[in-house]
């Protein structure tokens, strides 16, 4: 016997059917609605069977024996543990020149210092030798760790990744910053450390924004960060920018005016990603809607939206769940999660590195080897399209300008 995927999405586009399935990322057009209501309904008599093999093939159907929940566990599973590619968060100081009021971090002066760095440099030594790795990446946060870079960022990125060529691991190297103390002196050591990818936030239009982010020497910081993202645009080759626009109900109707913030030449270059101030999501909930027409208004502007063009996957898992992932901050504390504060009485505190370099876990390791933020309510919606993704789904046909043309 056979039945439908539980992961089978349906929308309607121009009176045409058409199925995406979110294990296989197959699209199929259907083109007729009753079709879509026989899948969905377990009634397969009237598809031949060259159809129910392409069905089968691309997972739209299956034998009513397999839980797919369980393939989807499965998944999980082999990125939390068997993932080779390590991911190293480091936090080269925990101060910053800004005191935004939703951060949830307590901003003091404590950096790395140069024993931490050569300890760290053991850390990542010891990572390369003890594990067959596919990549290695380091992953600057902060505090705003442009305040660091070039005392800790360029050397020991460099030097980190020098281990990495000797070993024939790939290399790779991001940054979360605010992007107020970029500068085009700055570029060549981009390059030499391959710093290639960056998330900078704007907190809204300039008015907002300025409100937000602002200090003694950036009064304006808006102009100065919008300055240097078209900076690094035109100046850093290979460069994969996302701007993180931070939503709230007072901001909302002020992000449009961003779009004219940036030109043409640069929009294409820039991912845009829509996101709640965490103290507000609820409250925005009720604006999702809204969110959504700004989102597009962004896209029609020529801004890459990836979340407008790229159709949903299961499962999708938070880069915590791998267990070669880890945030490090100064005094060589190690946590899990850089979306909380850096406390050691909490769970997210696994541990510290060792003045060899070896990374010395405590209890809370064991809970996240043992347990995962996977739910089953998480992955069981086989409801059609909401508004958001029925338009990104119209997006991405647009995109690819053809669909399987081959009816069922």
């Amino acid at each position: 016997m056979k039945k439908s995927s539980r992961y089978n999405r349906y929308i309607i586009v121009d009176d045409e059917l058409y199925v995406y399935n979110l294990l296989s990322r197959a699209l199929i057009c259907l083109g007729n609605i009753e079709l879509g209501d026989k899948l969905r309904n377990n009634s397969f008599s009237d598809f031949d069977a060259v159809s129910l093999d392409v069905l089968e093939k691309n997972k739209f159907i299956c034998d009513d024996s397999i839980d797919e929940y369980l393939q989807i566990v499965r998944l999980q599973r082999i990125i939390k543990y068997g993932n080779r590619n390590a991911r190293l968060t480091i936090l080269p100081t925990l101060n910053c020149n800004f005191r935004c009021w939703y951060c949830y971090e307590e901003h003091t002066a404590k950096n790395l210092s140069e024993k931490d760095c050569e300890i760290l440099l053991k850390y990542a030594e010891n990572l390369l030798n003890n594990n067959h790795l596919n990549s290695l990446t380091l992953d600057w946060f902060g505090g705003e760790p442009m305040l660091k870079f070039n005392d800790i960022i360029v050397p020991l990125s460099l030097e980190i990744k020098q281990l990495c060529e000797k070993k024939g691991v790939v290399f790779y190297n991001m940054i979360t910053t605010n992007g107020a103390l970029i500068s085009e002196k700055q570029i060549a050591d981009m390059d030499r450390i391959d710093l290639k990818k960056f998330q900078i936030t704007l907190d809204g239009g300039k008015e907002f924004h300025n409100k937000t982010r602002f200090s003694k020497k950036f009064p304006d910081s808006y102009d100065c960060i919008v300055n240097n993202i078209s900076m690094l645009i035109n100046c850093l080759s290979n460069l994969d920018l996302t701007l993180r626009i931070n939503c709230t109900p007072e901001n909302i109707e002020s992000i449009m005016s961003i779009i004219d913030s940036f030109s043409m030449e640069v929009r294409g270059k820039i991912h845009v990603n829509f996101q709640p101030i965490w103290q507000e999501i609820d409250t925005l909930k009720k604006l999702s809607k809204r969110v959504t027409e700004i989102t597009a208004h962004f896209y029609e502007a020529g801004f890459s939206v990836p979340s407008f063009t790229i159709l949903p996957t299961t499962p999708n898992i938070c880069y915590v769940e791998n267990m070669l992932h880890y945030t490090i901050i100064p005094g060589l504390e190690v946590y899990k999660c850089t979306a909380r504060d850096f406390k050691k009485d909490s769970v997210n505190y696994i541990g510290n590195i060792s003045d060899d370099g070896a990374f010395i876990s405590n209890d809370n390791i064991l809970r996240y080897y043992c347990n995962s933020f996977l739910k089953m309510k998480s992955v069981e919606n086989v409801k059609s399209f909401q508004y958001a993704e029925e338009t990104v789904f119209r997006n991405v046909l647009k995109k690819i300008g053809w669909i399987v043309k081959r009816k069922i």
